[in-house]
Order: structure tokens, then sequence, then C-alpha cells
């Protein structure tokens, strides 16, 4: 029975992640960000510091890059699908080895396989493990990679009864540190240094194991930066310094994701939603105690390894990112496998002392799933004409986009599938015991993010990118011709419309075109004209009614001639 749930499980987490890769439109700057780079090395030839948005070169490592070409082979060039297959990927191959490291070494091995699967459901359905496992970004490669490093590292040392080199361990810390630097490096080394010596293996040994893989690990690195400093330059060595010295210490040149170390918490509170709600009702059935520091240290030393090593992996991970000024939520995810597992012993828990609480909670996300698939067949099927007519111009398009998309055969399934877990939920809340009442909520997690991905995703958020812009500008502008934007901030482009045309946007400023087609934000326009009067004749082609989602400005496209007759 327990073999059978694992299959369904694997099943439900390849079927909540691959199927709709390609049905949302890029709507952020920061997926074509990635993808641009990729298809800048496929156009150029240049594998090491390719070139894009007119002279950009990258910010990270190209490690992402190479794995989105490769995908790309599959899928017949950059697009959606291939951008974003690798962080995909990379989170069902981690969460595929997170399961087998919890199957294989919890102490009760009569829940063991139980746990496991728990754990690897809780990890792919907390929100913000959810969120970047369907996006082109480098944070769900690099937690796969630095997660899996831990776990090889660790394998090693049970192996030989001491701390050891792992070879695929450093190979997965070596990709790492492709993706995004050095941190890829630091973070599990210093997780299974504390972990090694918590377990009272040799100071020195361990030290020396640590500081050899590290350093062995950055070879690749530095073979690359030399030769993109070869190609660089300067400008690329105070990128590679900004973005890893300068970020870590706040002395960057601009600000970037700063924010005060209590936003780490809140966003690991928000990041593990819905199982939050569930700690939260959980707090009724803990036992309080007087709690005592030499207690908690007695505690932390009696672990059973797996608890030790999650633990250890948390705390590191909060504090390491609460160094540095800038903070994001994505920083943190290496930490999500290592507290879903304490997520799982938590249900199981509450499902065995309070099945009251655990019904209250699973009867929440099976209303949740119901209401989600209802919903998007309501907004899909009831004119909301009468509705939008007094909303702004960017909500309208969310609520006319839902109701305009035409959902796919798949898409129905899913939504059948949401309101039958739903309904099977409140069943087994009527008549299951805990456990059984547990899974049906987890059920309805999975059922409520499938509608999203197959549905309500595609169609909102693709109502938001800046597809649209480029569409406008192939009509006027077929071929190889470069477009111009102006923006005053050097630190924006219009990479969502750069990606659409292929990585033809490039900036106006430094540039004497004779004619051509520039996109100006609405903000830009009194230091456009006051820039290019005198040099150009303007003609407006179109004008948005909607923000760019790149510069959260309106968008007038202009064409433009030197000829001032």
């Amino acid at each position: 029975m327990k073999r059978y749930i694992t299959f369904l499980l694997f099943a439900a987490i390849l079927f909540t992640f691959l199927p709709w890769l390609g049905d949302t439109l890029f709507n952020t700057k920061g997926e074509p960000r990635e993808a641009i780079v990729a298809l800048s090395m496929i156009k150029s030839g240049d594998y090491i510091l390719p070139t894009s948005c007119g002279g950009d070169i990258p910010y990270k490592p190209p490690f992402l890059a190479w794995l989105i070409v490769l995908c790309s082979w599959l899928t017949g060039g950059v697009n959606e699908i291939s951008a974003r297959m690798p962080s995909a990927l990379a989170t069902i191959f981690m969460v595929w080895g997170f399961y087998l490291f919890l199957s294989r070494r919890l102490a009760d091995k009569g829940n063991a396989r139980l746990i496991a699967v728990i754990s690897t459901a809780v990890t792919v359905t907390a929100f913000e493990v959810y969120r970047a496992a369907t996006a082109c970004r480098v944070d769900m490669v690099l937690t796969a990679c630095i997660v899996g490093a831990i776990l090889l590292f660790n394998r090693r040392r049970e192996i030989d009864g001491r701390p050891s080199v792992s070879l695929f361990g450093l190979i997965l810390m070596a990709c790492a540190v492709m993706t995004k630097g050095p941190v890829g490096m630091i973070l599990p080394c210093l997780i299974l240094g504390i972990y090694f010596l918590l377990r009272g293996d040799n100071f020195w040994r361990a030290f020396g194991m640590l500081a050899f893989s590290g350093l062995l690990s950055l070879a690749g690195y530095a073979v690359w930066l030399y030769l993109a400093f070869m190609q660089g330059g300067q400008q690329f060595a105070d990128l590679v310094w900004e973005e890893n010295i300068g970020r870590m210490t706040g002395t960057m040149t601009y600000e970037s994701h700063v924010n005060p170390v209590y936003y780490n918490f809140i966003t690991v509170i928000a990041g593990m939603l819905p199982y939050t709600l569930a700690a939260l009702m959980g707090l009724a059935v803990v036992r309080w105690r007087r709690i005592s520091i030499a207690g908690v240290w007695s505690g932390i030393r009696s672990m059973q390894p797996v608890s030790l090593l999650s633990l250890t992996a948390i705390v590191v991970t909060l504090v390491f990112y609460s160094i540095p000024a800038s903070k994001r939520s994505v920083y943190l995810l290496p930490l999500y496998p290592f507290l879903s597992y304490f997520t799982a012993l938590m249900l199981l828990e509450i499902a065995s002392r309070s099945r009251r609480i655990i019904s209250i909670y699973s009867g929440l996300t099976g209303f949740l799933a119901l209401t989600v698939a209802v919903v998007a067949v309501v907004v899909n099927a009831v004119d909301m004409q009468a509705v939008t007519a007094g909303m702004k111009p960017d909500t309208a398009s969310f609520i006319t986009a839902l109701h305009e998309w035409s959902v796919s055969f798949a898409g129905w399934i899913c939504i059948a599938i949401a309101c039958i877990v739903g309904f099977y939920t409140f069943a087994a809340i009527r008549g299951g015991d805990g456990r059984c009442v547990m899974g049906w909520g987890i059920a309805s997690t999975f059922a409520i993010y499938l509608v999203l991905s197959s549905t309500v995703q595609p169609a909102l958020l693709s109502s938001k990118s800046d597809l649209r812009f480029a569409r406008v500008i192939e009509r006027y502008s077929a071929g190889d011709e470069p477009v111009y934007q102006y923006i005053s901030d050097p630190m924006l482009r219009y990479y969502t419309a750069g990606f659409y045309l292929n990585d033809r946007i490039v900036p106006i400023q430094g540039r004497d075109p004779k004619q051509g087609y520039v996109m100006v934000n609405d903000a830009d326009k009194k230091d456009f004209y006051d820039e290019y009067a005198d040099k150009y004749q303007f003609s407006a082609v179109y004008e948005s009614k909607v923000k760019s989602c790149d510069t959260r400005r309106t968008v007038t496209i202009f064409y433009f001639s030197s000829d001032l007759r």
C-alpha cells in the first residue's frame, strides 16, 4: 500500500509541474533575463560570456543557461518550456533524492516511508518551492545542487564512518558554484561542517576534507572566470565583485532587495503555506514545559542523525542569509526540504493527538480545492463585462483573460480532479482516521496547484506579459533590424519583449540610428523629448493602457526618423 502511495505521489509531482511549463508566458523581468542569455549563446556561439540586450553581460555564471540550451534541443529552441524545464527537473530530482534519504535512514522503520512520502509532498506543495519549481531562475537549480551535495557528503560519512570526500557530492557542489558563484560551495560546507562537529567528528579532519572539497569545487568556476575576464575585461571583474562581495557586504552601487533580518522569518512562514496554518492549529496540542539551555543542548545532541542534519541545515541557512543586507525569499529555498521533514512529523503528531484539528485543517484545504475549481469554471463561463466595467485596466485585464482563456481538455480534467479530491476530503473527515484525513488534506493542496498550473496561472499571468508589445513591433519592424528602448534607469530593460523579439531590443543611448522604433516609459517621455527632439522627428504608433511587466509603467512606441523636414 505504501509503495502504491509513493507511486501516486511522484505521478502527482510530475503532473503538477511538467505538462504546464509552456502554458504561461513570461510575465516578470527575471525569467526572460535568464532565458535571453541562453538565446544569445545559441545566436552568437559564445558559451562563456555572451552579450544580450545590446551589450549586457550576464550577472551570474552560465550553468543555468547551459541547461536551457540543452533543453532547447528537445523543444526546438529557447522557449518557455526549455527555459523552465531545468528548474522543474531540478525540483523533481531533489525531492526524489530527499525521499530516498529519509526512507532509508529514519530510526522508525515502520513509518520511515510514510514520513518520507509526507515530507516530499510537503516540500513540493510549500508555496515557495512550488513557485520556484516552475520559474526560469537560478534558484531551484542552485537549491537542488546544494541539497544534493549535503545528502551525498552525509552518505559518504555514513559509509566511511568519518567525514570523507563524495565524488558526486563534489560534482553537485561544483554545479552549484557554476550556477550562482561561491555561495554554492560556502553554504553546504558550513552546514556539513557544523553537523560533523555536532556528531563528534574530529575538527581538523572535517575542516580539511571540506576545505579540500570546497576549493576543488571552485576549479571549474576559476577557469570560467579567467576565460570570461579575457572577454569582458574590467567590466566583468567589477560585475563579479559587486554580485558576490558587494551583495554579501552590503556595498553594492545600487540597492538590491535590501530587507531587515526579520524579513527572512516572515518569508519562511509565508513560503510554507498552507502548512503554516496547520502549525498554528497544532499549537493547541503541544505539551508545553519549561525549557532550559542545558535541556535544549541535550536534546540536540541526542537527536537522531536525520533530525540533527535537518535542524542544522535550517538554522545555518537562516543565519547565513541574515548577514547580508540583500535578502530574498528564494535565497532560503535550501532549507525547505529539511523544514518539510519536521512539518511531516508535526502533521503526524497532530493527526494522532487531535483528529478534530487535523479535520479542520484538511477541511480548509478541501474547501479551497473546491472553491478554486468552481471559481475557475464560473469566471470562464459567465460574461464578466459588467464586473470589470469599473475596474482599473490592469485588474480588468486579469478577469477578462480568465474569462477568455480556452481551457484545455487536460485543464478540465484538473478541475474535475480538484472537485473529486475536495469531496473525498470531506468524506474522510466524516469517517476516516486522523492519518487518512491528513492525507486527503495534502491531496487537496496538490489539487489546488493542479488547477492553478493548468488553468488559472496561464490565463492571469499571461495577461501581464509584454508579448503584446513584441507583437505590435513585429507589425511595423520585421526582420532583424534593432528595436530601441529609452529607459532612464540603467538597471531596467524590456527583457520580456526583447526575448519574444529574438533579442532585438537595444538601448538608444550611445547609438546614432537614422530611423526606427523606440519604446519609451510614460515616466521617461519628457526626458526622451528633451534629449532627442533636436535630432529626430517622432510619431506615436502605439500607446499601452496596461503597464509593462518589466518596468511597471505604461509604454509608448514611437517611430522616429532623423529627417526633420
